[in-house]
């Protein structure tokens, strides 16, 4: 199987960080909620290649 390997200048948020992260992003959409900003989400970044194999695994 491939190794998963992290995206390069991308990281994993988890533990005291996690809750900090939340925290700030909650505050951040509270405030933009107040103003009337809209919340854009971003699409996740996802190797292709592991997905295919994953599929063609499960098919096969």
């Amino acid at each position: 199987m491939t190794d998963i390997k992290r995206v390069r200048g991308f990281q994993d948020i988890y533990g005291e960080n996690a809750k900090k992260y939340r925290y700030v992003v909650d505050t951040a959409r509270d405030i933009f909620k107040r103003y009337n900003f809209s919340e854009i989400i971003l699409p996740y970044v996802e190797d292709v290649s592991l997905l295919f194999a994953l599929l063609v695994k499960r098919q096969t």
